[in-house]
């Protein structure tokens, strides 16, 4: 069972995307875009535009039409997001369960009557998942996906069940255990290396037998101790799993706005940011 620390690795997480500017202003805005983006590998604009949620979503949180590399799939989201580590112990509400069914229904008999019952949003991504249906092998993957336990096993069974009357349907259950293995591997292996400071520009610090360094590094020798031997062009994840906020990817718009930063003419002032 998932535990504070497990808690806290996601909040943390959550809250790296948060963006006030653009709307983004509370956890429960934030966990849908982390959590499209994190399980189907796309950048946060394309999951914040996947976000149906809202008044007449028909149960329906987010919709992502996968068409990537001759894919043709539709996925589908239900979240839920708790704000304080003792809601966590409770299990992903099953409430929504029959709108969904009764979404699917119409959306798979082609009821023009959609486009009253859903929000603007949700009525352009029904079209998309209309054209979606009509090309070679569709599958619709649906994703109950919330920082709490899963459903009851009574009320799993039945959202399977309900849902997996229509051909084509996968259903996958993301809980707060499931979501942190996600981000977190904890049979990683352990990653042991030494990194170059500039001249002496550092700050030591001690605390019992704990021990800090504030330095000025190289980004070459960030560059060089983060990537992965065996792929260059890839990321040694694992050495981000003792940072809380674990490993944000270049899709994510904080880091790509710190690469637009060190890469643009003021990137001599790129340690002051």
């Amino acid at each position: 069972m998932a535990n504070l620390l497990d808690w806290n690795t996601l909040d943390h997480k959550v809250k790296a995307y948060l963006d006030p500017e653009n709307g983004v202003d509370i956890e429960q805005k934030a966990f849908p875009i982390l959590m499209v983006s994190s399980l189907l590998g796309v950048s946060d604009e394309e999951a914040e535009d996947s976000i149906t949620d809202g008044s007449k979503d028909r149960g329906v949180d987010a919709v992502f039409i996968d068409d990537r590399d001759g894919r043709n799939s539709i996925h589908v989201f239900q979240f839920k997001y708790v704000d304080n580590f003792e809601n966590t112990k409770k299990n992903f509400p099953s409430g929504e369960i029959d709108k969904l069914v009764s979404f699917f229904d119409d959306l798979l008999d082609l009821n023009k009557s959609l486009e009253d019952t859903c929000n603007p949003i949700l009525w352009n991504k029904v079209k998309e998942m209309w054209a979606a249906l009509d090309k070679p092998q569709p599958s619709i993957e649906v994703h109950f996906c919330g920082n709490t336990l899963p459903m009851q096993e009574g009320e799993k069974y039945r959202a399977d069940a309900s849902l997996g009357k229509f051909k084509y349907f996968n259903v996958h259950h993301h809980s707060l255990d499931s979501i942190v293995e996600m981000f977190v591997d904890k049979k990683s292996k352990i990653i042991n290396d030494q990194i170059q400071v500039v001249d002496k520009d550092y700050f030591d610090r001690t605390d019992g037998s704990i021990r800090g360094l504030i330095c000025t590094v190289e980004a070459t020798e960030i560059v060089r101790i983060i990537t992965d031997p065996e792929d260059p062009a890839s990321v040694q994840k694992e050495i981000f799993n003792d940072n809380v906020r674990v490993y944000l990817s270049r899709t994510n718009k904080i880091n790509r706005k710190i690469i637009e930063t060190a890469l643009s003419q003021d990137n001599p002032l790129f340690w002051y940011h």
